[in-house]
Protein backbone atom coordinates (compact mmCIF):
# COMPACT_ATOMS: atom_id res chain seq x y z
CA UNK A 1 0.00 0.00 0.00
CA UNK A 2 1.34 3.48 -0.81
CA UNK A 3 -0.22 5.21 2.20
CA UNK A 4 -1.06 4.61 5.86
CA UNK A 5 -4.54 3.04 5.97
CA UNK A 6 -5.49 4.44 9.41
CA UNK A 7 -4.43 7.93 8.41
CA UNK A 8 -6.29 7.53 5.11
CA UNK A 9 -9.49 6.58 6.97
CA UNK A 10 -9.26 9.59 9.31
CA UNK A 11 -8.43 12.14 6.61
CA UNK A 12 -10.93 10.65 4.18
CA UNK A 13 -13.73 11.40 6.61
CA UNK A 14 -12.63 15.04 6.87
CA UNK A 15 -11.84 15.67 3.18
CA UNK A 16 -14.22 13.14 1.67
CA UNK A 17 -11.38 11.18 0.08
CA UNK A 18 -12.37 7.94 -1.55
CA UNK A 19 -10.40 5.12 -3.16
CA UNK A 20 -11.24 4.80 -6.83
CA UNK A 21 -10.30 1.97 -9.14
CA UNK A 22 -7.51 3.25 -11.35
CA UNK A 23 -9.25 1.74 -14.38
CA UNK A 24 -12.25 4.03 -13.84
CA UNK A 25 -10.15 7.23 -13.63
CA UNK A 26 -10.00 9.05 -16.95
CA UNK A 27 -7.32 11.57 -17.90
CA UNK A 28 -8.69 14.83 -19.27
CA UNK A 29 -8.06 14.52 -23.01
CA UNK A 30 -7.60 18.28 -23.47
CA UNK A 31 -5.11 18.74 -20.63
CA UNK A 32 -2.85 21.58 -21.84
CA UNK A 33 -0.02 20.68 -19.47
CA UNK A 34 2.67 18.41 -20.92
CA UNK A 35 3.90 16.39 -17.98
CA UNK A 36 5.45 13.22 -19.43
CA UNK A 37 8.96 14.20 -18.26
CA UNK A 38 7.73 14.47 -14.65
CA UNK A 39 6.27 10.95 -14.43
CA UNK A 40 9.50 9.18 -13.41
CA UNK A 41 10.20 11.71 -10.65
CA UNK A 42 6.65 11.43 -9.31
CA UNK A 43 6.87 7.65 -9.52
CA UNK A 44 9.97 7.73 -7.28
CA UNK A 45 8.13 10.11 -4.97
CA UNK A 46 5.12 7.80 -4.68
CA UNK A 47 7.42 4.88 -3.88
CA UNK A 48 9.23 6.83 -1.18
CA UNK A 49 6.48 8.95 0.37
CA UNK A 50 3.27 7.23 -0.67
CA UNK A 51 0.20 9.01 -1.95
CA UNK A 52 0.08 12.21 0.12
CA UNK A 53 -2.09 14.20 -2.31
CA UNK A 54 -5.24 12.66 -3.70
CA UNK A 55 -6.28 13.13 -7.31
CA UNK A 56 -9.12 15.58 -7.83
CA UNK A 57 -11.80 14.24 -10.17
CA UNK A 58 -15.06 15.52 -11.56
CA UNK A 59 -18.28 13.55 -11.08
CA UNK A 60 -17.49 11.47 -14.18
CA UNK A 61 -14.07 10.48 -12.75
CA UNK A 62 -12.20 12.72 -15.19
CA UNK A 63 -8.99 14.15 -13.72
CA UNK A 64 -9.08 17.79 -12.74
CA UNK A 65 -5.82 17.79 -10.74
CA UNK A 66 -3.26 14.99 -10.60
CA UNK A 67 -2.55 13.86 -14.17
CA UNK A 68 1.12 13.18 -13.40
CA UNK A 69 0.30 11.24 -10.23
CA UNK A 70 -2.21 9.18 -12.22
CA UNK A 71 0.37 8.30 -14.89
CA UNK A 72 2.93 7.41 -12.19
CA UNK A 73 0.36 5.25 -10.35
CA UNK A 74 -0.47 3.41 -13.60
CA UNK A 75 3.24 2.72 -14.20
CA UNK A 76 3.55 1.44 -10.62
CA UNK A 77 0.68 -0.95 -11.24
CA UNK A 78 -1.59 0.47 -8.54
CA UNK A 79 -5.15 -0.82 -8.62
CA UNK A 80 -6.75 2.03 -6.64
CA UNK A 81 -5.87 5.67 -6.02
CA UNK A 82 -7.09 8.15 -3.40
CA UNK A 83 -9.38 10.76 -4.93
CA UNK A 84 -11.53 13.73 -4.05
CA UNK A 85 -14.63 14.19 -6.17
CA UNK A 86 -15.12 17.92 -6.77
CA UNK A 87 -18.91 17.80 -6.92
CA UNK A 88 -19.11 21.47 -5.91
CA UNK A 89 -17.52 22.79 -9.13
CA UNK A 90 -19.35 23.48 -12.40
CA UNK A 91 -17.71 22.87 -15.80
CA UNK A 92 -16.23 26.37 -16.09
CA UNK A 93 -14.76 26.26 -12.58
CA UNK A 94 -13.30 22.82 -13.30
CA UNK A 95 -11.53 24.14 -16.41
CA UNK A 96 -10.27 27.22 -14.56
CA UNK A 97 -9.11 25.17 -11.53
CA UNK A 98 -7.29 22.66 -13.76
CA UNK A 99 -5.38 25.50 -15.45
CA UNK A 100 -4.76 27.44 -12.23
CA UNK A 101 -3.40 24.40 -10.42
CA UNK A 102 -0.79 23.88 -13.14
CA UNK A 103 0.00 27.58 -13.57
CA UNK A 104 0.34 28.37 -9.88
CA UNK A 105 3.69 26.55 -9.58
CA UNK A 106 5.19 29.05 -12.03
CA UNK A 107 4.57 31.92 -9.59
CA UNK A 108 6.59 30.36 -6.80
CA UNK A 109 10.31 30.86 -6.44
CA UNK A 110 13.02 29.43 -4.20
CA UNK A 111 14.77 30.92 -1.23
CA UNK A 112 18.08 29.36 -2.24
CA UNK A 113 19.67 29.89 1.16
CA UNK A 114 16.92 27.95 2.93
CA UNK A 115 16.76 25.37 0.14
CA UNK A 116 20.50 24.72 0.43
CA UNK A 117 20.19 24.44 4.21
CA UNK A 118 17.36 21.90 3.87
CA UNK A 119 19.30 19.92 1.27
CA UNK A 120 22.41 19.92 3.46
CA UNK A 121 20.34 18.64 6.40
CA UNK A 122 19.18 15.74 4.23
CA UNK A 123 22.70 15.17 2.95
CA UNK A 124 24.02 14.92 6.52
CA UNK A 125 21.53 12.09 7.09
CA UNK A 126 22.72 10.33 3.92
CA UNK A 127 19.28 10.83 2.40
CA UNK A 128 18.95 10.19 -1.33
CA UNK A 129 18.67 13.74 -2.69
CA UNK A 130 17.35 12.47 -6.03
CA UNK A 131 14.08 11.90 -4.14
CA UNK A 132 13.73 15.67 -3.85
CA UNK A 133 13.24 15.96 -7.60
CA UNK A 134 16.53 17.82 -8.08
CA UNK A 135 19.07 16.35 -10.47
CA UNK A 136 22.84 16.29 -9.88
CA UNK A 137 23.48 19.41 -11.98
CA UNK A 138 20.87 21.38 -10.02
CA UNK A 139 22.37 20.20 -6.73
CA UNK A 140 25.84 21.18 -7.91
CA UNK A 141 24.49 24.63 -8.84
CA UNK A 142 23.40 24.96 -5.21
CA UNK A 143 26.96 24.13 -4.16
CA UNK A 144 26.00 20.65 -3.01
CA UNK A 145 28.26 17.79 -4.02
CA UNK A 146 25.90 14.83 -3.90
CA UNK A 147 28.25 12.54 -5.81
CA UNK A 148 30.27 10.59 -3.26
CA UNK A 149 31.75 8.02 -5.64
CA UNK A 150 35.15 9.70 -5.43
CA UNK A 151 35.14 9.47 -1.64
CA UNK A 152 33.95 5.85 -1.60
CA UNK A 153 37.17 4.83 -3.37
CA UNK A 154 39.20 6.51 -0.62
CA UNK A 155 37.00 5.14 2.14
CA UNK A 156 36.13 8.69 3.15
CA UNK A 157 32.71 10.13 3.86
CA UNK A 158 31.50 13.70 4.07
CA UNK A 159 31.92 13.52 7.87
CA UNK A 160 35.61 12.72 7.33
CA UNK A 161 36.18 15.72 5.10
CA UNK A 162 33.82 18.44 6.29
CA UNK A 163 32.55 19.91 9.52
CA UNK A 164 29.35 21.86 9.97
CA UNK A 165 29.54 25.19 11.76
CA UNK A 166 26.82 27.58 12.84
CA UNK A 167 27.60 31.28 13.32
CA UNK A 168 24.25 32.13 14.92
CA UNK A 169 22.53 32.96 11.65
CA UNK A 170 23.51 30.31 9.12
CA UNK A 171 25.04 26.89 8.75
CA UNK A 172 28.24 26.46 6.81
CA UNK A 173 30.27 23.46 5.69
CA UNK A 174 33.98 23.85 6.16
CA UNK A 175 36.75 21.62 4.97
CA UNK A 176 38.31 20.12 8.10
CA UNK A 177 41.66 21.71 8.90
CA UNK A 178 43.51 18.38 9.01
CA UNK A 179 42.32 17.63 5.45
CA UNK A 180 43.95 20.69 3.90
CA UNK A 181 46.93 19.76 1.81
CA UNK A 182 49.46 22.31 0.59
CA UNK A 183 49.70 22.59 -3.16
CA UNK A 184 53.07 23.09 -4.79
CA UNK A 185 52.09 25.26 -7.73
CA UNK A 186 55.70 25.68 -8.87
CA UNK A 187 56.60 22.05 -9.35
Amino acid sequence: MFYDLELFMLVSQIMNITEVSIESVKPYNKNPRINDDAVQVVKKSLKEFGFQQPLVLDQDNVVIVGHTRLLAAIELGLKKVPCVIASNLDKEKIKAYRIMDNKSAEYASWNYGLLTEEMNDLLQKDYDLSLTGFNLEELNNLGINADFDQFAELGLTDEDLYELSFDGTKYDYRFKEQNKWPLNLHA
